[in-house]
C-alpha cells in the first residue's frame, strides 16, 4: 500500500494468486488485481518458470559467474609504467564525463554468435540512455497519431466483444501507447515520432 505522486515511475513485482502460475486460469485470474489498479501500469510482463535444459544451464552459468573470482588486474609493462602512472595521476580526480566505455563486454563480440553480439555493457547503456533523455524530445507526427488512434479504437472494440475477461483497455491505454511510441523514437535518437514507432508501441 502506498500513496504516490500524480506523476512518477513505479516498478512492481508480485507472485501469482496461488503462488505459482496456473495455466488453466486466465491471466487476469492469476494476477488478481482490480482493473482500476492494473490499468495504471503501462507494461505487464508474465514470467513463467519453464523447465528447459538449455535455459536452466544458461541461468546456472550466469549465477555461477557472479560467484567466480574476479580476473587479476592487467599489469603494465615496466617500459610504460612511469608514463602510465603520470597520466593516471593527472586525471585521478577528473570527472567520468568524456571517458569512453566499451560497447560490448568482450573484444571479440562482433565476431561471436547473435546472442553475444546483442549484449552491451551496462556503462554504455547508461550513457546512451542519459544522452537520449538529454538530447531527444520527440514530437508526435500526423502519421503516428493516426496509427495510434486507429489501433486504440480497434483494441477497445475487440475487448468489448470478447466474453472472457481480458486486460482493461481505458484512456490510460491510449496514454501508454503515446508514451511507448515516444520512448521508441527517443531510443532511436529521433526528434519525431514516426509511424514505425507507433507500430512498435502497439505491438
Amino acid at each position: 500500500h502506498a500513496s504516490l505522486n500524480a506523476r512518477c515511475s513505479v516498478v512492481a513485482a508480485a507472485n501469482p494468486v496461488w503462488g505459482s502460475y496456473d495455466k488453466n486460469q486466465s491471466a487476469m485470474a492469476n494476477i488478481g488485481m482490480p482493473d482500476s489498479l492494473l490499468s495504471r501500469f503501462d507494461l505487464l510482463f508474465i514470467i513463467l518458470d519453464k523447465k528447459e535444459e538449455a535455459s536452466d544451464r544458461r541461468i546456472a552459468a550466469h549465477v555461477l559467474s557472479q560467484h567466480a573470482a574476479p580476473p587479476p588486474p592487467a599489469s603494465l609493462s615496466s617500459a610504460n609504467s612511469g608514463n602510465a602512472g603520470a597520466r593516471g595521476g593527472s586525471h585521478a580526480g577528473a570527472s567520468e564525463e568524456g571517458v569512453t566505455s566499451d560497447v560490448f563486454p568482450r573484444p571479440d563480440a562482433r565476431k561471436a554468435d547473435d546472442d553475444e553480439r546483442q549484449r552491451l555493457t551496462a556503462e554504455f547503456i547508461k550513457k546512451y540512455i542519459h544522452y537520449a533523455k538529454a538530447k531527444c524530445s520527440p514530437q508526435m507526427s500526423d502519421d503516428a497519431a493516426a496509427t495510434i488512434s486507429a489501433a486504440y479504437a480497434d483494441l477497445r472494440q475487440k475487448v468489448s466483444t470478447l466474453s472472457k475477461q481480458k486486460f482493461p483497455v481505458t484512456a490510460r491505454t491510449l496514454e501508454t501507447m503515446i508514451r511507448l511510441a515516444s520512448a521508441h523514437a527517443k531510443a532511436h535518437l529521433r526528434g519525431l515520432v514516426q509511424a514505425e514507432d507507433a507500430k512498435a508501441a502497439i505491438a
